[in-house]
């Protein structure tokens, strides 16, 4: 089972918003077709992984543990 690490903090509001580790996401997005029983899981599971990366071209990149 994929863990993704995920944190509160406050927007520009002062409201509460969920930030997630992409990289974490983007390992879970990968197991879908195997967690699945279509064949099409595969193929929703790229675009849906293109689609996010698509969203955070321009992202800085921060290494971790």
């Amino acid at each position: 089972m994929a863990t993704i690490r995920n944190e509160l903090r406050q927007n520009e509001q002062g409201e509460p918003e969920v930030w997630a580790n992409l990289g974490d996401i983007l390992d879970w997005v990968g197991t879908l077709p195997s967690n699945a029983n279509h064949p099409a899981a595969a193929g929703a599971a790229l675009e849906i992984k293109q689609m996010l990366l698509d969203q955070f071209g321009n992202a800085t990149v921060v290494q971790g543990e």
